[in-house]
């Protein structure tokens, strides 16, 4: 949602607060344009799981790693935040909407609103074209889903199917 360039795990040292102890170890990626958020999650699991076998294995041999916290540019979202989140697609350029879409949609669905306020059924997005025959912020329907009107072109999004169907 923020179009960061990076993903990545942090393991804290525990603290009074949220992730605001020392930090024990660090890892990020490349994160690449429209990549499933499962996928990632998958990705930044095994990524969590060798920080905390390294961090382990340096504490078991008393040397155990402390860095303090940069506080510039870090940020915090709380599953609430994430819950009502939205896409500001008329305002967006369709790359970026297509990316957060394509990276969320294959988990999230209701991050698009239509014209009405109202949250869409959606799934992943699948393609964007940039065209000047746009209405940004329409919503058009289409045969599998949605076609979304961005500040320079069109996004297609999947209907999302409930599992099982």
């Amino acid at each position: 949602m923020d179009d960061d360039s990076h993903a990545g795990v942090t393991i804290h040292w525990m603290d009074a607060g949220i992730d605001i102890g020392e930090i024990a170890a660090i890892s990020t990626l490349p994160l690449d344009r429209g990549r499933p958020s499962r996928e990632l999650y998958f990705d930044l699991a095994e990524r969590a799981a060798t920080l905390v076998s390294s961090v382990l294995t340096q504490i078991a041999h008393g040397a155990p790693p402390r860095t303090p916290q940069a506080t510039e540019g870090e940020s915090y979202q709380s599953a609430k935040d994430t819950a009502e989140a939205t896409v500001p697609f008329a305002t967006w350029p369709s790359e970026r909407t297509w990316h957060v879409l394509r990276g969320l949609g294959d988990q999230f669905s209701g991050l698009v609103r239509d014209s009405t306020g109202a949250r869409l059924a959606h799934g992943q997005a699948t393609a964007y074209r940039l065209t000047n025959d746009v209405r940004p912020g329409a919503v058009e329907l289409s045969a599998t889903g949605f076609e979304l009107h961005c500040r320079d072109g069109i996004v297609s999004v999947d209907r999302h199917e409930p599992a099982g169907r």
